[in-house]
């Protein structure tokens, strides 16, 4: 071979870290042609990766010892600039041992040169050694003061060890030095969102995005930061702009998913979920997350199956089988929720999430005795878990209140209401065995009464599905209940079994000792077309809905006339037409008289409805006024309206209210957001006001994440002339 074959052989050898054949060829390099000086440094480099220092050194002394004086420098220049561009491929090969053997013989030859010390710095830092790194950027300092990315990697060095004053006036240092570098704007920017001072990171990322319009990562990190001052809006704009620059910005994506989930846009959510997936199928948390938004949207399937791809991408990740076992329980399959429950519990033996819904999985079970020992678990390693918390309170309550041999047989209960009937009180309720799906299709009404609001005592079945009148043969609804003369009245709402369980309608039993119903075989109002529609359920393909239930009855005080409410669907072309329907009589048990909707919020200007369902409604006469409360999950809320007011307070157990003049309306939102102060932290659904013995208000309703109940007067109400709040300790 010529030199030039044996040359390149020599070169693909010492490429492949086969040194032994690399420094048999150099040689033959260097007997062909003694003159081609880089023979005798990659010879020397050959030798050094192979651990005989020594006959590098001499290789390279005797190349440098045979040149001429002045040509000395300039060999040993050439030398250096072998090695450190040796060291910059080592290291970007990740053979950071190789690097480092390097490094050490250029800093015996020369300890001062920047360089070196330059590479030294990102050798460790390469490693996470930041102590070390440290060490080599500030003497890169000492031997070049106005170094400004010596200066850039020591700020980012104080900021992975915590010390984030160090790593701030560093990377004020870099903008000094070179104002101009958008990349100690970001990485300040992400220091004082670390350090808490989230104004200033803001002021400087949007300093960086105005040196570099298109830096991607500065609207991703003003994005979060926006996000953890809740401005969602802001957050999700900048997410945005990040994502229109690079549209495979997985990291955006997944962020921007859940800012769209804490909006209630869930379908939004679920594509940026999924467009972070395409990009990178192989992340098992991406998977989860995906099934965790999934599963609140409701598409329970999709869900397991999303949660399951996670499983088998990492069969250690806990939170995936947490969340299968809270898909499972939504379905309601608590042996199967068990099953992933335990499993994400052996995988992370102190998650108190886990803890926490095998204990209602349980309870759901009718375990209620295992459900208590898990609540308790949970509670011990997270104390401020509400809903453990909760689940252990309302079996406490349940045992008391009398329906915790529901729970035993595995069923669940909702949609309490009241009456305060002299010195007892009269507790109302649905109650389905969760063992069927959906377990809301086969309700029935139970009943209790309590004369302190704390211990009850269980008075069985009020109402049950009756096969002879078809269109109250599937299911109960909820109602309200009242007293004239020594008669109850309960007015209540019902349906056909399926397919027809979304035509609902309203009928009145009578009872003279509150526990012996009669009822009638009709309807006791149907909805009239002039007002009131049909209407597509957006989540339940059932046929038609036909929304005609919850009837709430109040006599006037002025007029003396009674006004039954009921949440309806008003006529209009939006799919958000919720709306609270009206009736009058004269006489408790009627006829009544069909009236337009007492309120059928819209959005202004757009003319779209904002509810596609006002449930729960209640009207109380108050400082000279009526108050309409309704309960609204924010699923069924129009988005172009929390859009424009904004999604802080809207949650699942947030109470709406609305006020009027007259009771027949039209009532107008208390506020432009008109969420009852306190309500959205009570996790109650179907919230209810009634007087408790000392004459003060409290609220009360149903625990909507595990359909048990709260009928003590745990949340006191504060009401003023203008303002009205629900008391969370």
């Amino acid at each position: 071979m010529n030199f030039f074959e044996v040359q390149k052989a020599a070169q693909t050898c010492f490429m492949q870290a086969n040194y032994p054949d690399a420094i048999s060829l150099y040689e033959q390099c260097i007997a062909i042609d003694e003159v081609v000086i880089s023979s005798y440094w990659y010879l020397g480099l050959s030798f050094l990766l192979q651990n005989q220092e020594l006959e590098a050194e001499t290789v390279w002394f005797s190349a440098i010892a045979q040149a001429q004086a002045d040509q000395i420098d300039a060999l040993t220049e050439d030398l250096s600039h072998v090695l450190k561009a040796e060291i910059a491929r080592q290291v970007q090969a990740d053979s950071l041992a190789s690097a480092q053997k390097i490094i050490d013989k250029i800093v015996e030859f020369n300890p001062e040169d920047f360089e070196t010390q330059w590479y030294l710095g990102n050798l460790f830092l390469a490693q996470r050694e930041f102590l070390p790194a440290i060490e080599h950027f500030q003497k890169c300092l000492e031997l070049k003061s106005d170094s400004p990315e010596a200066y850039f990697n020591l700020g980012y060095c104080f900021k992975e060890l915590g010390d984030l004053d160090k790593a701030i006036s560093a990377f004020k240092t870099v903008i000094e030095l070179k104002p101009e570098l958008a990349e100690a704007y970001l990485n300040l920017g992400y220091t004082l969102r670390d350090r808490g001072n989230l104004d200033s990171a803001i002021a400087t990322l949007e300093q960086a995005i105005a040196i570099k319009p298109d830096f991607a990562e500065a609207y991703y990190s003003l994005g979060l930061v926006h996000r953890g001052l809740s401005k969602l809006d802001q957050a999700a704009a900048s997410l945005e702009q990040a994502i229109a620059i690079r549209p495979s910005f997985i990291e955006a994506h997944y962020h921007l998913g859940f800012i769209c989930r804490d909006k209630g846009d869930l379908d939004t959510a679920i594509t940026h979920f999924e467009k972070a997936i395409e990009f990178q199928p192989e992340l098992p948390e991406l998977h989860c997350n995906l099934g965790l938004v999934l599963r609140e949207r409701g598409h329970f399937g999709r869900a397991i199956l999303s949660l399951e791809k996670a499983i088998a991408l990492n069969p250690e990740l806990p939170e995936a089988h947490c969340n299968l076992g809270f898909t499972f329980r939504d379905i309601n399959d608590p042996s199967q929720s068990i099953l992933s429950l335990r499993r994400a519990i052996e995988l992370r033996p102190n998650f108190p999430e886990a803890h926490c819904v095998l204990g209602l999985s349980l309870r759901d079970q009718g375990a209620l005795d295992k459900a208590i020992h898990y609540l308790q678990h949970a509670i011990t390693l997270q104390p401020n878990l509400q809903e453990a918390v909760c689940g252990l309170r309302e079996i406490i309550s349940a045992q008391k209140a009398g329906y915790s041999l529901k729970l035993e047989q595995g069923y669940g209960v909702w949609d309490p209401w009241l009456l305060k009937d002299g010195d007892v009180y009269r507790l109302f309720y649905l109650t389905a065995n969760r063992q069927v799906f959906p377990f809301w299709s086969v309700g029935e009404i139970g009943s209790a009464v309590s004369t302190d609001l704390e211990t009850w005592q269980y008075l069985g079945t009020a109402l049950e599905p009756n096969s002879e009148f078809p269109w109250q043969s599937g299911r109960m609804l909820a109602g309200s209940a009242y007293k004239e003369d020594g008669t109850y009245y309960l007015f209540y709402s019902a349906a056909p079994p399926r397919p027809d369980t979304l035509r609902e309608g309203i009928g009145l039993a009578v009872s003279t000792d509150a526990i012996h119903w009669h009822r009638s075989s009709d309807q006791l109002i149907m909805p009239d077309s002039r007002f009131y529609i049909s209407t597509w359920h957006p989540l339940i393909r059932e046929g038609m809905h036909t929304p005609w239930r919850d009837p709430y009855v109040i006599q006037d005080p002025n007029t003396g006339k009674y006004y039954l409410f009921m949440s309806a669907a008003g006529r209009g072309d939006s799919k958000f037409n919720g709306c609270i329907g009206l009736a009058v009589a004269d006489k408790i048990d009627g006829p009544y008289e069909v009236l337009p909707p007492a309120a059928y919020p819209v959005i202004d200007q757009l003319g779209e409805g904002i509810y596609y369902e006002m449930e729960r409604p209640q009207v109380i006469y108050n400082h000279g006024l009526y108050y309409l409360f309704f309960s609204v999950g924010p699923t069924f809320i129009n988005p172009k309206w929390i859009d424009k007011v904004g999604i802080d307070q809207i949650t699942g157990s947030s109470l709406h209210c609305y006020v009027s003049e007259q009771i027949t309306g039209p009532f107008q939102p208390i506020a432009p957001k008109p969420i009852v102060k306190g309500s959205d932290k009570t996790g109650l659904y179907g919230t209810n006001f009634i007087q408790g013995p000392d004459g003060e208000f409290f609220a009360y309703g149903c625990y909507f994440k595990s359909f048990t109940l709260e009928v003590s007067p745990r949340f006191p109400v504060r009401w003023q002339p203008d303002s009205i709040e629900i008391l969370v300790s």
